[in-house]
């Protein structure tokens, strides 16, 4: 899963660099991978 959410934030960065994505595209996959990280850690329901 973590591999999957790095190629994504990695697509998404060069996507945002060469324009095909507009800035609140790519801050809306980032949350959304942080979120899904977050989610992943193992010390989150402390």
């Amino acid at each position: 899963m973590i591999i999957t959410l790095s190629l994504l934030m990695e697509r998404a960065t060069e996507d945002l660099r060469r324009g095909r994505i507009t800035r609140s595209v790519y801050d809306h996959v980032w949350m959304a991978v942080y979120e899904e990280t977050h989610a992943l850690s193992p010390g989150r329901d402390k």
